[in-house]
């Protein structure tokens, strides 16, 4: 009897494989075993091991999914951080002049981009980059050109408001100064 249904653990370990941009034999030399046991953890005939699951999750594949079929949620602080330079850049670009403090939700939306569509042998800067300038054109309309700043930046209103709110299990901070490990960008 089958480990695994269809599109069950064996779906996901294949999808996972997938997201990082690895091939079948890439995937067994990463874990130090055969092509022939990757294919089938992959069909659901068999169940990875420990060491598997191990080497999968230094590759930056998500275990929990895996396993449970539920992201991990776990965020890349250096990504985020990245992707907020990546506005700060492409808003640069295309209009000159000085930057404002980039809203959260913004930066939020660029990093849940690019993990979408990430491979673990994808330049995360060139991806944010190009992720990014796209974003902002969408943004941008030459009938209303304060629009871009008003999506893109916090206003000196809701400045004067801001600050960091803990909420949830295990308080986990949301806000600006969240990015960089408390180091806020201004």
């Amino acid at each position: 009897m089958p480990v695994d249904e269809k599109n069950g653990l064996g779906g996901r370990f294949a999808e996972e494989r997938g997201r990082l941009g690895l091939g079948v034999q890439e995937l067994a030399d990463l874990c130090g075993v055969t092509r022939q046991q990757i294919s089938r953890i992959e069909r659901g005939g068999n169940a990875p091991g420990g060491e598997v699951l191990a080497a999968v999750g230094k590759a930056g594949g998500d275990i929990r999914y895996i396993l449970l079929g539920e992201r991990a949620g776990q965020i890349d602080l250096q990504l985020l951080g990245t992707c907020e330079a990546a506005l700060r850049a492409a808003y640069g670009a295309l209009r000159p002049g000085p930057i404002g403090i980039v809203r959260s939700r913004m930066t939020a939306s660029l990093y849940n981009m690019v993990m979408r569509t990430k491979k673990m042998s994808d330049d995360d800067t060139s991806l944010a980059m190009a992720y990014a300038s796209q974003l902002l054109v969408s943004l941008d309309d030459p009938s209303d050109p304060a629009l871009l700043e008003r999506n893109l930046f916090v206003s000196a209103g809701e400045r004067a408001t801001a600050g960091v709110s803990v909420t949830g299990d295990g308080n986990r901070v949301a806000g600006r100064d969240m990015i960089g490990g408390g180091q806020g960008k201004a």
